[in-house]
């Protein structure tokens, strides 16, 4: 085994950049550039997997600066071996801004080099400091900057990389990954906080406090705030269904409720939200979603 990797040049400390890069971020298959494949055959008479194709949210070949392809070859489990000049593959189309899928293929290129550091949670802070994120020395605008990132990257990418959030939860990732604690977070979730933070314009002045998310004693929300939440929640559930109908999909109550970011809040405060329990009431006797109850046939695609 020594030997072999040896000849074949593998590097163990390479291979714990690409675990890593690996945990938890699954990337369900295989992915290849064609202008690659084409020069490997021409040079070596077959094709490989490149690494730097298979890290999870990367769809850019930064040697070619083409989009990456799809193909049918589970990423994982047991499978057939095959070359990437005998898979089928497919377009795949990124939620992502052309500049921000480049700037991720670049950073996750540089975590390959076993040379390359991790980015620390004080060079992280640094820049959030820089880009004012952070109110005095200590405290974090954790709404403010979980909805910052969320709009960067969208909800599509953050739920395609397993990095997704919401937006009023407690303690959202990107405000862990500033904080010093013993927290255990996937490296990804650094990699695109550092992304996000060297991308974004600073802040024309710091935040106010009520971006804390820090509550005040007494009642959590008051009336009115509900109902501007549901009007919201009630907007975003509507668009979002609309989208379900016209690619014929459907859902969970669950999902389509994360994805308005009004999940755990109807969770636990369903009575303070009547119209929006009317709307999943409606929701779960259609055909758009997931469990398929009474009232209407079976529909499939």
């Amino acid at each position: 085994m020594a030997l072999e990797r040896k000849l074949l040049g593998i590097d163990p400390m390479e291979e714990s950049c690409f675990g890593a890069l690996q945990t938890k971020a699954v990337v369900p298959f295989l992915r290849l550039c064609r202008q690659c494949v084409r020069e490997d055959v021409e040079r070596h008479g077959e094709s490989y997997w490149h690494r730097s194709h298979l890290l999870p949210g990367v769809h850019l070949c930064l040697k070619h600066r083409a989009s990456l392809l799809e193909t049918n070859v589970p990423a994982k489990g047991f499978f057939k071996m095959i070359l990437p000049q005998e898979a089928k593959s497919r377009k795949y189309r990124s939620s992502l801004r052309p500049a921000t899928t480049m700037q991720i293929a670049q950073a996750s290129l540089e975590i390959l080099d076993p040379q390359h550091t991790w980015p620390r949670t004080a060079d992280l802070r640094k820049l959030a400091l820089e880009k004012n994120y952070i109110i005095g020395v200590y405290e974090i605008p954790a709404l403010k900057l979980a909805a910052d990132v969320m709009k960067f990257y969208g909800s599509p990418f953050l739920d395609e990389v397993r990095c997704s959030y919401e937006v009023h939860k407690k303690s959202p990732w990107p405000t862990l990954v500033l904080r010093a604690s013993s927290v255990d977070l996937a490296p990804l979730k650094y990699l695109l906080m550092g992304v996000y933070l060297r991308s974004c314009r600073s802040l024309d002045s710091a935040p106010t406090r009520e971006a804390l998310g820090h509550q005040r004693p007494g009642p959590r929300t008051e009336r009115a705030e509900y109902q501007e939440l549901e009007r919201q929640a009630m907007r975003a559930v509507q668009a979002h269904l609309k989208a379900l109908i016209k690619a014929q999909q459907r859902t969970t109550v669950q999902a389509l409720l994360r994805a308005a970011g009004i999940w755990e809040r109807f969770r636990h405060n369903r009575d303070e939200f009547p119209m929006l329990a009317e709307l999943v009431l409606q929701f779960r006797a259609s055909d758009q979603s997931e469990r398929q109850l009474g009232k209407r046939s079976r529909w499939r695609k």
